[in-house]
């Protein structure tokens, strides 16, 4: 894939962004719930699939941005702005959301053992009390 330049991380980031996980959780549901979900097709088009750097990096902006506002009323065109595309976040490209995130990998895991730690002497001083 890297001697065509496609990247292959699109899929992983795809199915991490919330339209991901949404048509993931979706799959499973019934018919009767008729949700629509964003997939490639609608950002790149079904004929014409292409990397910003082959249709042009404003066409491809005015086309996602267009997609955006099917759904997301009153969207400008630099709501797409706020998507990470089909890039893992790193120090070097999106360093905010890297950061937070690897935040949470350290801090929810301590708080989570630091609890149970807690319940477990809570739990030996009342049986040596007795």
């Amino acid at each position: 894939m890297s001697k065509y330049g496609i990247s292959t991380t699109v899929v992983q980031t795809y199915l991490s962004d919330f339209h991901g996980v949404t048509a993931s959780l979706g799959r499973g549901a019934s018919s009767a719930a008729s949700q629509v979900v964003v997939t490639c097709i609608d950002c790149h088009g079904a004929h014409d699939m292409a990397s910003p750097r082959l249709k042009g990096k404003e066409a491809m902006k005015a086309t996602v941005a267009a997609a955006c506002a099917k759904c997301h009323e009153g969207a400008s065109p630099d709501f797409p702005a706020a998507w990470l595309s089909h890039y893992e976040p790193s120090l070097r490209h999106a360093p905010l959301v890297f950061l937070v995130d690897l935040f949470y990998k350290i801090f929810i895991p301590f708080v989570v053992i630091g609890l149970v730690l807690q319940v477990l002497l809570h739990l030996y001083r009342a049986s040596a009390g007795r």
